[in-house]
């Protein structure tokens, strides 16, 4: 969380794996299988995206109307 409260729109590993209820290492076959896709920032910081984890929570597809999930 930033120091004025607001809520950050990257999460990190742990935070996704609250969210979905799951181990990290299913969230990584997530993203190996595309389902929900991982950012980096330079070599080490990797992260994703709260609304779309939170989507897919709720068994909805992030990246739906979008090229996002099919891009390399």
């Amino acid at each position: 969380m930033n120091n004025n409260n607001t809520i950050s729109p990257r999460i990190r590993r742990d935070e996704a794996c609250l969210i979905l209820g799951c181990s990290k290492t299913h969230l990584y076959d997530l993203h190996n299988r595309r389902l929900l896709l991982r950012r980096t920032e330079g070599k080490r910081f990797t992260y994703w995206i709260r609304s779309e984890v939170e989507a897919f929570a709720l068994g909805q597809n992030p990246y739906e109307g979008t090229n996002e999930a099919s891009a390399s």
